[in-house]
């Protein structure tokens, strides 16, 4: 973030601005650090893969959709396919496919729209979390 060409504001710190070789406060490198895990590279603007939500959105698009959306071989997913489907539900033009991935809250929203199948939460026992078919099958960090 330091070796951005443009200087920002901080907008955890008043007063401070980052890029250009200026440093941003810890808050908002945690942010950012935090939203690019869940969201992938283009967080905070776009969600994109790799992320976390792109893994489970992946998952849900081969059982549920047959990888309409990803394409049907797994490992070997379709470019700008997490982009499209979320436009598509955002638009209305497609219905959400039954996954959910359980975020801290914060980080509902990318690009200043909420994220469609995302929760927020404070419950650290969800954040970190996916689940799917209505809640029957979890993915977690936790043992």
């Amino acid at each position: 973030m330091s070796q951005a060409d443009a200087e920002s504001a901080d907008p955890y710190v008043p007063g401070l601005v980052w890029g250009r070789g200026m440093w941003p406060s810890f808050e908002l490198a945690w942010h950012r650090y935090a939203g690019v895990a869940l969201y992938g590279p283009g967080f905070p603007d776009a969600v994109r893969s790799p992320g976390l939500y792109a893994l489970a959105f992946r998952y849900a698009d081969l059982s549920q959709n047959g990888g309409r959306y990803a394409g049907p071989i797994p490992n070997r997913p379709e470019p700008g396919a997490v982009d499209r489907y979320v436009a598509d539900v955002l638009g209305g033009r497609e219905r959400p496919l039954d996954f959910t991935v359980h975020v801290p809250s914060g980080f509902e929203t990318v690009g200043g729209r909420a994220v469609p199948n995302v929760r927020a939460t404070a419950d650290p026992a969800q954040v970190w979390t996916a689940t799917f078919m209505n809640g029957r099958e979890t993915w977690s960090v936790a043992a």
